[in-house]
């Protein structure tokens, strides 16, 4: 059985650990070029430095192994800044692999070609220095012999960062911690900046644009999970108009779903989407796949407060053709569209339906070879209704063309 510490003692082992790692490892130079800098505004919005080569990684990302400044440390490297201005500050560490360390203290120098970018990875951690810190809080954070600011440890290639409130007059210190280096290594540059209320890239480099992967067809179908209670046997009616994406037009649209149980138990379920975005697109839904029925309050017709009564979500394939889009034209110049993967939701937020209730669309494109929809969209709307009506009910009403059998006794199990 191992040893087990009381949590004090846990926290000395802890704090003093990074100095017990320091010492064993003095000798070298390990250091940011430079380690300092001040940003601003509007005189100095940015400053940048060199980041030390790091051809492992000795914390193995562990940020409370990464102790405060250092002049001299294997396990992370450490930038001061200090913020004149309080605002909001970005802060980022690209490893672009470019061959070449402009760091010319040893041992920070390149030994034959970096590794590709991808197989490497840093984390940034902002630290408030104090080393009352680790006393005084009541729950130890990431910050040995310091108080945690924020922590940027994403997984995006080559990049790595975000953006803190900085307040004025006030010197932070960036720890940037080698969470995974593949030998011989890499080296990496580092960049913080004041940003505005969006976080925009101004001096830095700015997060890469990354495309998630298309997903299977199935998976993304399996985005409408069952009801909780359910399968719930509701409908949702809708139609009317929002706001296009193209200025000054409109975008009228129509949702129709609605699921129930027969005599024989069966659960029978249709559902329907019809959207257009004036002077851009059309979109016409096959039967939808499946749907998420979400209740709210049941509240009368006569009942004309803002109250959230359901909601539900559809999705399934169907078919967009684009204004002005001749690619998918027959030998006859009708433009057959194209089949695409959608997502929609509508809202029903009481009566009437106009400025309250919700309708939502999300297009993807379909790739009808490896059964894939795509993750990015190719159009997305979501807007209150500006005239029209979606009504939730609480029970499925009619009767669908395909029931054997189906009385009144239906209506009693929704």
């Amino acid at each position: 059985m191992g040893h087990v510490f009381s949590r004090p003692a846990r926290l000395t082992l802890v704090a003093f650990l990074p100095i017990l790692i320091w010492l064993a490892f003095a000798g070298g130079a390990y250091a940011a070029v430079p380690n300092t800098g001040t940003i601003d505004q509007p005189a100095t919005p940015s400053t940048a430095w060199q980041g030390n080569f790091y051809a492992t990684s000795a914390s193995n990302g562990d940020p409370q192994l990464c102790g405060p400044t250092s002049a001299n440390d294997p396990l992370c490297d450490h930038f001061s800044l200090t913020t004149a201005d309080a605002g909001p500050v970005r802060v980022v560490a690209t490893w672009p692999c470019d061959d070449a360390v402009t760091c010319s203290t040893s041992p920070c120098q390149m030994l034959g070609a970096c590794t590709d970018p991808a197989l490497n990875d840093f984390d940034i951690l902002v630290c408030l220095n104090d080393p009352l810190a680790d006393v005084l809080e009541p729950t130890p954070d990431n910050c040995v012999g310091g108080t945690e600011i924020d922590f940027f440890s994403s997984n995006t290639e080559a990049f790595e960062g975000g953006v803190f409130q900085a307040t004025a007059g006030t010197t932070y210190e960036i720890r940037v911690i080698p969470v995974f280096a593949t030998p011989p290594g890499t080296d990496y540059l580092g960049c913080a900046e004041y940003t505005n209320a969006s976080g925009a890239a101004t001096n830095c480099a700015a997060a890469p644009v990354v495309t998630p992967p298309p997903v299977s067809a199935s998976e993304f179908l399996a985005g409408c999970p069952m009801e909780v209670n359910g399968p719930l046997q509701r409908q949702v009616d809708g139609g009317g108009t929002i706001p296009s994406t193209v200025p000054n037009k409109k975008a009228p649209f129509s949702l129709n779903v609605r699921r129930h149980v027969d005599g024989n138990r069966r659960t029978h379920f249709k559902g329907k989407v019809n959207y257009r975005d004036d002077g851009n697109l059309t979109f016409r839904s096959e039967n939808a796949t499946c749907a998420t029925f979400t209740d709210g309050t049941n509240t009368s017709d006569s009942n004309h407060s803002t109250v959230f009564r359901g909601r539900v979500e559809v999705r399934g394939f169907g078919n967009l053709t684009t204004d002005g889009d001749h690619s998918h034209d027959d030998n006859h110049g009708h433009n057959k569209g194209q089949r695409v993967c959608y997502k929609s939701i509508g809202e029903d937020w009481g009566q009437p339906g106009q400025g309250r209730d919700r309708f939502h669309i999300e297009l993807y494109q379909f790739d009808p070879t490896l059964q894939t929809c795509s993750s990015v969209p190719l159009h997305v709307n979501d807007n209150v209704l500006t005239d029209g009506n979606v009504k939730y009910k609480f029970r499925a009403e009619g009767k669908d063309d395909d029931d054997d059998y189906y009385d009144d006794r239906d209506h009693h199990h929704g």
